[in-house]
């Protein structure tokens, strides 16, 4: 589905439309995001290295080979986007002691899970940080799957 038949269908299932105007909005990266890409893309490499283990095991069925990796996904939880067959991870990936507070991304995760749902995706948002304490504190009342990934200079 492209970007703009998303956009209709999230506006006639009643999204706000400034909801729909940040999500528009969302994977425009300012000049000072070296930190958080470079961070995102060792992140990424990671996963890459995690899928092709299990692909290589041969144990693994050859159904569960079609995975897809990306980052330009019309989304709210929008850093890396896995596509399998059956479902897809989201990840929102937060490079900071600061940026990643729960109460700050309630909202965000809150619309993702409501944009799958009308969009009918089986899919699921991690929130990853490289501090281990702003993990731990972001599972206080279970509403966001976080997980920990640290950081490299």
């Amino acid at each position: 589905m492209n970007h703009q038949k998303t956009i209709e269908k999230l506006k006639q299932a009643g999204f706000p439309s400034k909801c729909l105007e940040r999500l528009q909005n969302m994977q425009r990266g300012d000049d000072n995001n070296k930190k958080g890409a470079f961070y995102e893309r060792m992140f990424t490499f990671y996963r890459i290295l995690q899928e092709t283990e299990k692909l290589l095991n041969v144990e693994q069925s050859p159904i569960n080979s079609d995975i897809l990796f990306s980052n330009a996904e019309l989304a709210f939880v929008d850093d890396l986007c896995i596509t399998f067959s059956e479902k897809k991870e989201r990840y929102q990936l937060k490079n900071s002691p600061t940026a990643g507070k729960a109460d700050k991304l309630h909202e965000v995760f809150d619309d993702q899970k409501r944009m799958d749902e009308c969009l009918q995706q089986s899919a699921q948002s991690f929130l990853v940080c490289s501090d281990e304490k702003t993990v731990n504190d972001n599972n206080r009342a279970g509403r966001i799957a976080r997980k920990y990934f640290p950081a490299y200079n």
